[in-house]
């Protein structure tokens, strides 16, 4: 940790600056630090959440991050309604957050708490703005993975069944031999994509990337034996 970290404050952002959200590209000059979750709930005030918290109840999902100062002024002005903001219904607290899933103890950070009224702002049920109110994309970067996924297995069977006698079935052969090493390789890439887009089939990305890694070994194996002989020629 350098001496400036020192300087930088923790803050809990559960609304359009999360991950996933249209604005978070606003927070390159902070730092991620983990997704988390604070005690409490949120009302939705127009296309904005607004956190009220509580010793009991639910909890709200957000993410925490470490930044400088001077971007706490900037992080409110993107974070929470404009007009609700400057009427004063925000106050700048500092609450206890957990780290998702980390197992770590309870963490004091900022965030901002709506003081308005209650009453005609709805509650979300579940506490992630992102979850309940940002559509998750159609799954098309999965639905690539799926096929690179299938495509692999007759990728495998056909190399074998290429004769190699001429030179054009020499390179049929290569041509095989690449497309069944770099499939896996590009479905997880395809999955990569598909996470970052915030695609539906949450669940089956699960499956695909465990699969889809298990059959990258044989490339990772090719890759090391090509990089291997590379280096004794060298030598």
């Amino acid at each position: 940790m350098s001496p400036d970290d020192d300087k930088k404050e923790l803050v809990f952002l559960y609304g359009v600056l999360r991950r996933g959200a249209p604005e978070n590209y606003r927070m390159a000059e902070a730092e991620f630090v983990c997704p988390a979750l604070v005690q409490g709930r949120l009302h939705k005030i127009g296309l904005s959440p607004a956190l009220v918290t509580s010793v009991s109840g639910g909890f709200v999902r957000g993410d925490l991050y470490r930044c400088d100062p001077e971007l706490l002024g900037e992080i409110a002005a993107a974070e929470l309604p404009d007009v609700e903001r400057k009427a004063g219904r925000f106050r700048k607290v500092i609450v206890k957050v957990r780290p998702y899933n980390l197992g770590q103890a309870e963490i004091d950070a900022w965030t901002w708490e709506w003081t308005g009224p209650e009453q005609g702002y709805p509650v979300l049920e579940v506490g992630d703005w992102v979850e309940n109110c940002i559509p998750r994309q159609t799954p098309m970067f999965t639905a690539i993975a799926l096929l690179c996924l299938l495509f692999i297995p007759g990728l495998l069977l056909s190399v074998p069944l290429v004769p190699r006698r001429s030179i054009g079935s020499q390179a049929a052969f290569m041509v095989l031999s690449v497309f069944w090493l770099l499939s896996p390789v590009a479905g997880l890439g395809s999955l990569w994509i598909a996470g970052k887009r915030r695609e539906r089939w949450q669940e089956g990305r699960l499956a695909l990337w465990v699969l889809l890694a298990i059959a990258s070994i044989p490339a990772l194996i090719v890759a090391l034996a090509a990089l291997m002989e590379l280096v004794k020629s060298l030598g």
